[in-house]
């Protein structure tokens, strides 16, 4: 597996090209799964709603208007459950 050399310290985001939100919102996605085995689903729709507007900006933007219909409605969810919480706790 070939990785680009870049200055950044995680040579992974590749900073520039057109994989760093993916993989900037897959990481947030692995760490709200991991709130969400913990009991915390709180955490976890916070994290999502803000990893699913990324991947809807990413795959919007690279022509995938079916992928970024699905993460709309999984952003939605995440924000669902936002409100649900709010509006039974305060």
């Amino acid at each position: 597996m070939y990785i680009e050399k870049t200055n950044s310290f995680f040579p992974f985001l590749r900073i520039g090209s057109y994989k760093e939100p993916v993989n900037i919102a897959a990481g947030l996605g692995i760490v709200g799964a991991g709130f969400v085995s913990l009991g915390w689903p709180t955490p976890a729709n916070i994290i999502w709603s803000v990893s699913n507007l990324i991947l809807v900006h990413h795959n919007y933007r690279i022509g995938q208007k079916a992928q970024a219909k699905m993460f709309s409605i999984f952003a939605a969810l995440a924000i669902g459950g936002i409100i649900r919480y709010l509006y039974q706790n305060f």
